[in-house]
């Protein structure tokens, strides 16, 4: 798993240690931590972190080489080569993304993410978590990437979606018991 052999190698942490850091009261704390140990080994990449901490308080952060931004009061981010396009994309139609179903919420990163591809310069291949307090990770799977692909391609580029399309997203992401 890349994940442990990036925490392992390059914060001295595993990353079951290190996700479990990041869910305790002081995620800003740890996370500044953490970023010390890696400003000495460049990666010339971004990193966008997004999580919920203890208190079910929304983190959303962009780390870099040199520094962390928060992006919690915006609500968005997004990195890579799509970025500018991306962000247009999920720029607030005033309802905020705080007030969004969760449903909703992923198809507007997925909407994001389709558009980003126009660039030429991302890929097609789409990955997605949902992340939500007190429960595991979410990894979205082909099936349901395929309920918001379909939405995507059937709505020719409406810009809200209907009630009925929010709905079938929202049981397309229910955990089966």
């Amino acid at each position: 798993m890349i994940e442990e052999q990036c925490t392992q190698s390059d914060l001295g942490i595993s990353y079951k240690k290190f996700i479990k850091k990041c869910l305790g009261p002081h995620t800003n704390q740890v996370i500044a931590e953490e970023l010390k140990k890696t400003i000495g080994h460049p990666f010339d990449m971004l990193i966008l972190l997004a999580g919920v901490d203890a208190g079910n308080s929304p983190h959303l952060y962009v780390i870099s080489d040199t520094a962390i931004t928060s992006y919690i009061t915006l609500g968005y981010a997004a990195v890579g080569c799509g970025t500018t396009i991306a962000t247009t994309s999920l720029a607030d139609d005033g309802k905020g993304y705080y007030r969004r179903s969760i449903a909703e919420t992923s198809y507007r990163v997925y909407e994001a993410k389709r558009a980003a591809q126009q660039t030429g310069l991302v890929g097609t291949t789409t990955d997605m978590v949902i992340i939500r307090e007190s429960d595991d990770p979410q990894i979205l799977d082909a099936q349901r990437l395929n309920v918001l692909s379909s939405k995507y391609d059937a709505r020719h580029f409406r810009y809200a979606l209907t009630n009925d399309e929010i709905a079938e997203i929202d049981n397309s992401l229910r955990r089966s018991t």
